[in-house]
């Protein structure tokens, strides 16, 4: 049996050509998608950006604060108590306001249970 080349298949040129036409700049990612009839269609997505910060948390405060201290860790005062993980919850809640995201793109990376926590952020 001899190998021939199915029509839908496109050399990694026709792709590129492809992403430039779309207007697609370097950090987003280009996804292809498989149909069941052999058809390639390309799917656009969002480059996301991640970073990681050293939160100090404070329970039990007055109020709810959140502020970057001298050696560039941040402090964070929470109102919840630490039990629970009702604190984890209000500086997971805190974080996403500051920093303008969804709480499911915060979320706590090491330090659960303690409190020096490192804190993974996703924004686009």
């Amino acid at each position: 049996m001899g190998t021939t080349r199915r029509a839908d298949a496109q050399p990694l040129a026709a792709v590129n050509s492809f992403s430039r036409r779309c207007g697609l700049f370097p950090g987003v990612a280009l996804r292809f998608q498989k149909y069941s009839c052999g058809r390639m269609c390309s799917i656009r997505e969002s480059a996301v950006e991640s970073k990681v910060i050293q939160v100090k948390v404070k329970p039990n405060s007055r109020v709810s604060s959140f502020e970057q201290a001298e050696d560039g860790t941040w402090l964070a005062k929470l109102k919840s108590p630490p039990v629970d993980g009702k604190a984890n919850e209000e500086l997971i809640a805190l974080l996403a306001k500051h920093f303008g995201c969804r709480k499911a793109d915060v979320s706590i990376k090491s330090g659960a249970s303690g409190r020096m926590k490192l804190v993974r952020i996703e924004t686009e």
